[in-house]
């Protein structure tokens, strides 16, 4: 889902790790206003959370949840040559000040017996139009290169990667979406 309308969903394979958290690519500057994981749950008949209809028919259960306004999910906030990242009171900011990937991360292992959904609203500040920003999950505890991603770009495009002991699967490639503003 991008702002809440379906655009595309994949199976994601086998986690790396128990870790996710937000990457912001090659001089950005991105504020994640929150953060939820939730579990999807089958169910028989339509259900509707907040306007968002999940495709088959499942029930979200919130398994872990941030809004910035505090730090009490400890996420790193510091200020050196390479990134700001400042949390709370209305959002993760994160300033990207060099070239590559900047990615900060926390432990939580999501259940791979079932289907997931993680959210985040994010607001793009400043920087290139075309290098990434999003979501990282399933990144292994021994090598934050083995990930899953999903990146968003100011120009409207966002793709889906794994990356795995140095390869790079594009399981959704970029691809252009109407409905990033």
């Amino acid at each position: 889902y991008i702002n809440d309308n379906y655009v595309n969903q994949i199976d994601a394979g086998q986690f790396l790790g128990n870790r996710f958290g937000f990457l912001v690519e090659h001089k950005q500057a991105v504020a994640f206003d929150y953060v939820q994981v939730s579990s999807l749950q089958k169910t028989t008949g339509k259900i509707s959370n907040t306007g968002l209809e999940i495709q088959g028919n499942y029930r979200k259960k919130i398994a872990w949840y941030d809004d910035f306004s505090t730090n009490s999910k400890n996420w790193l906030a510091s200020d050196n040559q390479y990134a700001r990242l400042v949390v709370g009171p209305e959002a993760y900011f994160i300033d990207h000040k060099v070239t590559g990937a900047y990615i900060t991360l926390q432990n939580f292992p999501l259940d791979q017996a079932s289907d997931f959904l993680i959210e985040t609203e994010d607001r793009k500040i400043s920087g290139v139009e075309d290098y990434g920003f999003g979501i990282v999950w399933g990144v292994s505890d021994n090598n934050i290169d083995d990930r899953y991603q999903f990146t968003i770009s100011g120009d409207g495009s966002y793709c889906v990667v794994k990356f795995v002991n140095g390869n790079v699967t594009h399981l959704i490639p970029w691809t252009k979406s109407h409905y990033l503003n």
